[in-house]
């Protein structure tokens, strides 16, 4: 049986890189040698080498996290070269990194969403209360703040309820200011 020739595409240039690695390592060790031939490409050095050796390539298994990997970019330079890949093509991919607008597409498509709130970079705007807290008046056991084209928060709190320390009012601190204060347990 002819091997499949696969390559291994994973690092990239985002803050998830070292993610990426781990994973592709991982999915390296579980492949089986007589039946696929892996080729390892690290977008953040071997684009040029992926170009050149495109026709002695049967797909391509991206393991890419955040921009430069899972927004299309990588999706849309494989369309140009001819090679097959798993998940989402171009359009997907990049819908699905820009967070507000999927949770838009999906609430208008019928899929139940959790309450969000699109914050300008460095704003200072008043963030609901109704995104922080469930309908109960407790707050949300967990606060992730995203990137927009990021899927890993860049800042995360366990938070326990009532708070102590923060203001109890119909509308909480700016995002900006937001997340220095969220740590607080009891």
């Amino acid at each position: 049986m002819k091997k499949l020739r696969l390559a291994l595409i994973a690092g990239g240039k985002s803050g998830e890189r070292e993610v990426s690695l781990k994973g592709a390592a991982e999915v390296a060790k579980v492949l089986d040698p007589q039946k696929y031939g892996v080729k390892r490409y690290d977008p953040a050095t071997d684009l040029a080498k992926l170009a050149a050796e495109a026709d002695s390539l049967d797909v391509a298994f991206i393991l890419l996290h955040g921009p430069f990997g899972e927004d299309g970019t990588v999706q849309g330079f494989l369309d140009l070269l001819d090679i097959p890949y798993q998940g989402s093509g171009v359009l997907g991919s990049a819908i699905a990194m820009d967070k507000n607008l999927a949770k838009i597409l999906y609430r208008n498509a019928g899929l139940k969403v959790p309450e969000w709130y699109m914050a300008a970079q460095n704003s200072h705007q008043p963030v609901p209360a109704s995104v922080l807290m469930h309908q109960d008046g407790w707050l949300h056991d967990q606060r992730n703040l995203i990137p927009l084209w990021q899927k890993v928060p860049v800042w995360s709190s366990a938070i326990r309820n009532p708070p102590i320390c923060l203001p109890w009012n119909n509308e909480w601190p700016g995002i900006s200011s937001l997340a220095p204060h969220m740590d607080c347990h009891r």
